[in-house]
Protein backbone atom coordinates (compact mmCIF):
# COMPACT_ATOMS: atom_id res chain seq x y z
CA UNK A 1 0.00 0.00 0.00
CA UNK A 2 2.73 2.06 0.92
CA UNK A 3 4.16 1.82 -2.43
CA UNK A 4 0.52 2.85 -3.95
CA UNK A 5 1.21 5.88 -2.59
CA UNK A 6 4.69 6.68 -3.21
CA UNK A 7 4.27 6.02 -6.57
CA UNK A 8 0.44 8.33 -7.13
CA UNK A 9 3.05 11.04 -5.28
CA UNK A 10 6.24 10.41 -7.76
CA UNK A 11 3.62 10.97 -10.42
CA UNK A 12 2.11 14.15 -8.93
CA UNK A 13 5.99 15.90 -8.62
CA UNK A 14 6.67 14.71 -12.28
CA UNK A 15 3.68 16.30 -13.62
CA UNK A 16 4.07 19.46 -11.72
CA UNK A 17 7.50 19.74 -13.09
CA UNK A 18 6.37 19.43 -16.82
CA UNK A 19 3.28 21.71 -16.50
CA UNK A 20 4.94 23.95 -14.39
CA UNK A 21 6.74 25.55 -16.98
CA UNK A 22 5.90 29.26 -17.63
CA UNK A 23 5.33 30.24 -21.55
CA UNK A 24 7.43 33.26 -21.84
CA UNK A 25 6.80 35.60 -24.92
CA UNK A 26 9.70 37.67 -25.88
CA UNK A 27 9.23 39.96 -28.74
CA UNK A 28 11.24 42.81 -29.67
CA UNK A 29 13.46 44.83 -32.78
CA UNK A 30 17.25 44.37 -32.69
CA UNK A 31 19.00 47.91 -33.89
CA UNK A 32 22.16 48.69 -34.27
CA UNK A 33 23.46 50.93 -31.76
CA UNK A 34 24.97 53.72 -33.59
CA UNK A 35 22.43 54.28 -36.55
CA UNK A 36 19.50 53.19 -34.60
CA UNK A 37 18.15 51.62 -37.13
CA UNK A 38 17.02 48.04 -37.30
CA UNK A 39 19.71 44.96 -38.51
CA UNK A 40 18.29 42.53 -40.01
CA UNK A 41 18.34 38.56 -39.72
CA UNK A 42 19.87 38.80 -36.38
CA UNK A 43 20.19 35.20 -34.45
CA UNK A 44 18.59 35.12 -30.97
CA UNK A 45 18.50 32.12 -28.63
CA UNK A 46 18.40 31.42 -25.17
CA UNK A 47 21.61 30.04 -24.28
CA UNK A 48 21.70 25.69 -23.31
CA UNK A 49 18.16 25.43 -24.97
CA UNK A 50 19.03 24.77 -27.73
CA UNK A 51 16.48 26.67 -29.57
CA UNK A 52 16.45 30.21 -30.90
CA UNK A 53 14.66 32.53 -33.91
CA UNK A 54 16.05 35.13 -36.78
CA UNK A 55 14.80 38.66 -36.61
CA UNK A 56 13.22 39.84 -39.83
CA UNK A 57 14.40 42.64 -42.86
CA UNK A 58 13.31 45.16 -39.63
CA UNK A 59 15.12 43.54 -36.92
CA UNK A 60 11.77 42.24 -35.33
CA UNK A 61 11.62 39.00 -33.61
CA UNK A 62 9.57 37.10 -31.60
CA UNK A 63 10.54 34.37 -29.20
CA UNK A 64 7.51 32.35 -27.79
CA UNK A 65 8.35 28.92 -26.07
CA UNK A 66 7.36 27.34 -23.20
CA UNK A 67 10.32 26.30 -20.81
CA UNK A 68 12.11 29.55 -21.06
CA UNK A 69 12.01 30.88 -17.37
CA UNK A 70 13.08 34.06 -16.30
CA UNK A 71 16.68 33.79 -14.93
CA UNK A 72 17.71 32.38 -18.73
CA UNK A 73 20.25 34.29 -20.98
CA UNK A 74 19.11 35.86 -23.97
CA UNK A 75 22.13 35.65 -26.97
CA UNK A 76 21.89 37.99 -29.94
CA UNK A 77 24.27 37.84 -32.46
CA UNK A 78 25.01 39.26 -36.31
CA UNK A 79 27.76 39.31 -38.21
CA UNK A 80 29.68 42.43 -38.48
CA UNK A 81 28.71 43.26 -34.42
CA UNK A 82 29.44 42.31 -31.18
CA UNK A 83 27.65 39.38 -29.55
CA UNK A 84 25.57 40.08 -26.45
CA UNK A 85 23.85 38.68 -23.60
CA UNK A 86 21.31 39.58 -21.77
CA UNK A 87 19.29 37.95 -18.64
CA UNK A 88 15.52 37.27 -19.79
CA UNK A 89 14.31 39.43 -16.97
CA UNK A 90 15.97 42.43 -18.37
CA UNK A 91 14.41 42.09 -21.56
CA UNK A 92 10.66 41.59 -19.77
CA UNK A 93 11.19 44.59 -17.46
CA UNK A 94 12.33 46.88 -20.57
CA UNK A 95 8.85 48.02 -22.22
CA UNK A 96 10.34 49.00 -25.20
CA UNK A 97 12.36 45.58 -26.26
CA UNK A 98 14.60 47.48 -28.46
CA UNK A 99 17.60 45.50 -27.62
CA UNK A 100 20.94 47.07 -29.32
CA UNK A 101 23.89 45.57 -30.89
CA UNK A 102 27.45 47.31 -31.36
CA UNK A 103 29.23 47.22 -34.56
CA UNK A 104 32.30 45.74 -34.72
CA UNK A 105 35.13 47.31 -37.38
CA UNK A 106 38.02 45.68 -38.50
Amino acid sequence: MKRIYFCVFLLFIITSFIYGQENIRLNGQIIDEASKQGIAFANIYVKDKGFGVISNGEGAFLLNYKGIVTNDTLVISCLGYFEKRISISKVLADKQNKLSLVPQFY
